[in-house]
């Protein structure tokens, strides 16, 4: 966790929308393809065991789509995202060419993964955020 940042733990999910305010951009790290994505890495949308899908405008979408949707309510794009490589394809047909992606794990199931040494998804993540800013 980066020093001099603010972190908020126990808010509902994406109800707590102050951060959005003064932000350019988002950047979406940790995230899950939707429920039932073959090779999504315990994919879920919102809650595995309260939500199976949810639809935008006839559009099937996930956690990713979720996000998009209540930063673009407040003028903030999202920029980057990363997770497994199900959810950056996710985010790509979603959001299109413009958002960066980071998989940082290939699914051997919906419950194994092969993932980057931490080290090396740290780097990773931390060159496409920079491309994703610039």
């Amino acid at each position: 966790m980066e020093r001099g940042a603010d972190y908020v733990f126990g808010a509902a999910w994406m109800r707590y929308i102050k951060p959005l305010e003064g932000c350019d951009v988002a950047l979406c790290v940790g995230a899950h393809a939707m429920a039932g994505t073959a090779d999504g890495i315990l994919c879920h949308t919102v809650s595995s065991e309260l939500w199976h899908s949810c639809r935008i405008n006839e559009t099937y979408v996930g956690e990713t789509g979720l996000c998009a949707a209540v930063c673009g309510h407040w003028g903030v794009p999202v920029a980057f995202v990363s997770g497994d490589e199900a959810v950056c394809r996710e985010a790509t047909a979603l959001l299109g060419d413009g958002v960066v992606t980071a998989a940082v794990k290939e699914s051997l199931g919906r419950f194994a993964a092969r993932n980057l040494a931490l080290n090396d998804a740290c780097d990773l993540i931390e060159a496409k955020v920079t491309q994703a800013l610039t």
